[in-house]
């Protein structure tokens, strides 16, 4: 059976998290075309998202998906070069500089001008 019903579920954000066609505890009616545009909810009023409202939330999206990646890529390096480290350590030496230089520079990404959006010159360089 075929319905033109349409229902969805908003976060605290007021932004749609899910829609079904069949009326569902926590999700409200809302008009089918609306879904093309983009919608949010506020105080119980859905309307249709502006475009810059569009454009923040893209914006929000690519940050949190590239900063969980480069973190994971970080970490991914950092655990790559844990065995110098221990190597040093099991032979009672120091680490050398410029492995410590690198490891530092791995940790300090988080902090760089451009994160999370780093290009492959922004991220430092394996010795």
């Amino acid at each position: 059976m075929e319905t033109d019903n349409m229902y969805a579920k908003f976060n605290s954000r007021g932004r749609i998290e899910a829609t079904t066609q069949q009326p569902t505890d926590g999700f409200v009616a809302i008009e089918p075309g609306l879904l093309a545009n983009g919608i949010l909810e506020s105080d119980g009023t859905i309307r249709e998202a502006t475009e810059e409202e569009m454009a923040a939330d893209l914006l929000a999206f690519s940050t949190e998906a590239d900063s969980l990646m480069n973190r994971n890529i970080r970490n991914k390096l950092l655990s790559e070069s844990d065995w110098v480290v221990t190597k040093a350590l099991e032979a009672g030496e120091t680490v050398a500089a410029d492995w410590t230089a690198y490891r530092d520079g791995l940790r300090d990404l988080p902090d760089h001008a451009e994160w999370p959006f780093l290009e492959a010159g922004d991220w430092p360089t394996s010795p």
